[in-house]
């Protein structure tokens, strides 16, 4: 009796959830070759190809679920959300001038804007790049450590050769975590007609910190970072051969009411040919990608790569007795407990002081 009960629990769940994934609207921004559809429920993006062969749109993404299965994350302390009307976040979904802008809000937290752009980097009649834009607000009054992951369930090399491509590896069948992009530049999907390539490293891109390919179960786990284990094939117990990718970008530490950007490039081709890297991107785009430009202030890089801003810099903060005062405070914060207790304050004047340093050396040039 239990059993059964439970089933048609189970029934009328999964009926539910079809039933919002149907009614829900999706925004739909058309720029042949390329469609980009964005769904108003989840804010989750798709992206399709128009193929050569069928002259029929061909979905670079999986088309089953595809509200549910890829999508953008956020992580604040040391919790972390998929950024989704299902977990409780506001979303709002708008067309914007070839493409489209999805909000994310976390009420007292954090807003956070993504945004798609269309645009043709070979041929400006034929569509074939896509530029991603994130942008992280700390509406909180405190400041806070917040990280950015994407995951991407991929299906182009899933019926291919190969599941994934590198500048450096021609074939990847099995999991792997890279611990930088730096030399492989980028990631692509192919299967030998349309290609989806992933431009990771170079021009105005924001290099993830680590990039995994691996099953989507594992990626869409609860884990910030999975546990990849290197060779071992793309299954689950639920499916075989399902890869997917994630990229996860540095921690940045945010005053209150400052923001930090990232950005990156999927660029697409038909007919067996080869998608156009960051060079032909950048240099192709310059003026485009300038009036893009979504930074409303700095944001620095450190002795070890790690990307943060703490806002604009006043002049008081360039002043050398400021400068002292702030060293001094540093170190008052560390003499006074081998405990956890200052990390949070620790990081954030580091950050400041940093910031100002950079600065200063920029000055010099």
């Amino acid at each position: 009796m239990k059993s059964s009960r439970f089933r048609t629990v189970l029934i009328i769940l999964v009926f539910s959830l079809m039933v919002i994934s149907l009614s829900a609207e999706s925004l739909v921004v058309d720029k042949e070759p390329l469609r980009l559809v964005v769904y108003d429920y989840s804010g989750a993006m798709s992206l399709y190809l128009r193929s050569s062969k069928t002259e029929e749109f061909c979905p670079l993404f999986v088309s089953t679920n595809e509200a549910y299965t890829s999508g953008i994350y956020l992580k604040y302390g040391k919790v972390s959300r998929k950024l989704t009307r299902s977990a409780g976040i506001d979303v709002s979904v708008k067309e914007v001038e070839s493409g489209a802008e999805v909000t994310y809000n976390l009420s007292g937290i954090a807003t956070v804007v993504v945004r798609y752009t269309i645009l043709s980097a070979v041929n400006k009649d034929v569509a074939d790049c896509v530029r991603v834009d994130v942008s992280v607000e700390n509406i909180d009054k405190y400041s806070e450590t917040f990280a950015i992951k994407a995951v991407f369930d991929t299906c182009l090399g899933e019926n291919a050769e190969s599941h994934f491509s590198t500048y450096l590896s021609p074939s990847i069948n099995t999991e792997y975590m890279f611990q930088s992009i730096k030399d492989d530049k980028w990631i692509k999907s192919s299967d030998g007609n349309e290609s989806l390539q992933f431009l990771l490293q170079g021009g105005d891109v924001s290099s993830p910190q680590y990039v995994a390919v691996a099953n989507r179960d594992l990626l869409l786990s609860n884990e910030w970072l999975p546990v990849v284990t290197d060779g071992r094939y793309f299954d689950s117990v639920w499916i075989t051969g399902n890869s997917a990718l994630g990229l996860y970008w540095y921690d940045v530490i945010l005053k209150a009411k400052a923001k930090s950007n990232f950005t990156f490039y999927l660029t697409t081709a038909t007919a067996g040919m080869v998608p156009p890297d960051v060079k032909t991107v950048c240099g192709n785009l310059s003026e485009e990608l300038a009036s893009l430009n979504i930074y409303t202030e700095p944001v620095y890089t450190d002795s070890r790569g790690a990307k943060f801003t703490v806002g604009e810099l006043s002049d008081e903060q360039l002043n050398p007795d400021y400068i002292a005062r702030l060293l001094q405070r540093i170190q008052e914060l560390g003499d006074e407990s081998e405990s956890s207790t200052y990390y949070d304050e620790i990081q954030r004047l580091n950050g400041e002081l940093d910031a100002i340093l950079l600065k200063l050396g920029e000055g010099e040039d």
